[in-house]
């Protein structure tokens, strides 16, 4: 079920263009993740969405029912912000309740619910300390024990864990995704890491210079990306891409072997590789110096030069700098790109 769906949404100020026609569909119980690069509008989608911004044009729906003219109070969501938003001469335990009361909340209720994501979120034990007093992971916590709190429609999160250093980071992750699938809440995150979205959400939307690029599954953002910037874009490290003139309208050259295709191409190409589909291979086509070698997780990430060109490619061995080795392409799994309207081209 569609539990928020927006529709040609458009957000200008002056002569510049925020966000436009952006439309997509987040479903019930899921994590939606808005991505792109900053400046893009992913914040500024959130606010429309909330309502602390009016659109230009465009609709937002909320369970069937319009609620584009809303005001923030009547839409039932909450906002988590980048720098927790707390109020400074407020303990922990009040910053969370706070503005409870107005939508019927019992004190009971509230101190109900105040133990309980508090417990859930591991700062039970600092309800009578002061925002000053706190870590920048606990800051986060408590303006996340806020949202929760409330037991929101919908929750919006702006960049919640940019502040934190990678451990904290990954605990707070954690802590948040066990909430989120427990109470089966719907949330959309924003965020400029690539690498979180595809880890948390259930589905992504690209964005770029204010505009749709494309919306999908993680698995098929990064392995199937149907946009030259998607491709860019999703993953670390980055696919490696290869801009080439084709021979003809059905052949491609890549590092002097001729490619057949019976795909009508245009001139102008771009050949998208991920790491993992490049391999040593002592029979291989193809040859290339190393030129760098790194740790990247538990293997090794490898630059290779073929001429004027670069590869990245993973192994389990680490190889000899400057050394000529073989290596082979998964054909089957590449991509191609019209590189003038960066659209995948289908083979």
């Amino acid at each position: 079920m569609s539990e928020l769906s927006v529709t040609h949404l458009t957000k200008k100020m002056e002569d510049k263009i925020l966000v436009e026609d952006i439309s997509f569909t987040v479903e019930e119980g899921n994590v939606f993740a808005i991505v792109g690069p900053s400046g893009a509008g992913k914040t500024t989608i959130l606010r429309l969405i909330c309502g602390l911004d009016q659109p230009t044009s465009g609709s937002i729906h909320y369970q069937d029912k319009e609620i584009t003219h809303l005001k923030p109070n009547e839409r039932g969501f909450t906002f988590v912000f980048q720098d927790g938003a707390l109020f400074p001469h407020l303990t922990v335990e009040k910053n969370i309740g706070y503005g409870l009361k107005p939508y019927g909340y019992t004190k009971e209720k509230i101190q109900e619910n105040i133990q309980t994501y508090t417990k859930l979120l591991k700062i039970n034990h600092l309800l009578d300390r002061y925002p000053s007093s706190l870590s920048a992971g606990e800051k986060q916590r408590v303006g996340i024990a806020r949202a929760f709190v409330r037991e929101p429609k919908l929750i919006l999160l702006d960049e919640p864990f940019s502040n934190l250093d990678p451990l904290l980071k990954e605990e707070l992750k954690k802590d948040l995704m066990a909430i989120q699938k427990k109470q089966n809440q719907t949330m959309i995150l924003v965020t400029h890491d690539q690498n979180e979205a595809l880890e948390l959400a259930n589905e992504i939307l690209v964005i770029k210079d204010g505009k749709y690029v494309e919306c999908n599954i993680p698995s098929e953002l990064y392995r199937n990306p149907r946009n030259l910037f998607t491709a860019q874009f999703i993953g670390i490290p980055q696919m490696n891409l290869l801009s080439l003139s084709t021979i003809d309208a059905h052949s491609f050259s890549i590092f002097s072997h001729k490619r057949q295709i019976e795909k009508e191409l245009p001139m102008e190409i771009v050949v998208g590789i991920r790491c993992e589909d490049i391999q040593l291979d002592e029979q291989g086509e193809f040859e290339g110096k190393i030129i760098d070698i790194r740790q990247f997780m538990d293997r090794y990430l490898i630059d290779l030069q073929i001429g004027e060109d670069i590869l990245s490619f993973y192994s389990n061995t680490i190889e000899e700098l400057n050394s000529i080795v073989h290596f082979s392409i998964d054909f089957d799994k590449i991509h191609l790109f019209d590189r003038e309207s960066g659209k995948l081209i289908e083979i």
